[in-house]
């Protein structure tokens, strides 16, 4: 459980600085000129990959729900049956978790924990955050797009000539 608490804690820290640094730039008039620049690129990359640091963290979050819930249910089977040589035989994660080999008995029972209802709660959580964090993002970019440089408050007439 500790693990899963870290991963939700560091989620929403960093969602929190994200919020942060958004209204920061949004509500300051010199760091929005001086991100107007090529600086505005490196601006809206790091606002996707905040995005994409709490999108791994949640996950990673979810991933410890389902070993600890994996876990449980093998622990409390294995206190009243002793287990046999084919639960404790090695496999391989699925192609898309990284990760060392678990006892059989623990991969099917996450494959089980997977398959659990959820409740709607974290999912909300989760969307709430994502679409705050892209309306901030939005919000910060379109400060600083305009942003009327010193170029562009001359009169047209005098860059004219």
């Amino acid at each position: 459980m500790i693990y899963h608490n870290h991963k939700e804690q560091i989620a929403y820290l960093a969602t929190a600085l994200y919020l942060a640094a958004a209204t920061g730039i949004a509500t300051h008039d010199d760091l929005k000129r001086q991100l107007h620049s090529w600086l505005g690129l490196f601006g809206a990359v790091i606002a996707v990959v905040g995005i994409q640091f709490v999108h791994w963290q949640l996950g990673n979050r979810r991933f410890a729900s389902e070993i600890v819930t994996a876990c449980d249910d093998v622990g409390v089977r294995w206190l009243i049956d002793t287990p046999t040589e084919e639960d404790l035989q090695l496999v391989s994660p699925p192609s898309n978790v990284i990760g060392n080999p678990l006892p059989r008995a623990l991969a099917e029972a996450r494959l089980r924990a997977k398959q659990l209802p959820r409740s709607a709660t974290p999912w909300l959580v989760e969307q709430i955050t994502y679409w705050t964090m892209a309306a901030f993002a939005g919000w910060a970019g379109l400060q600083v797009w305009l942003v009327e440089t010193p170029l562009q408050s001359y009169p047209i007439w005098i860059m004219t000539k």
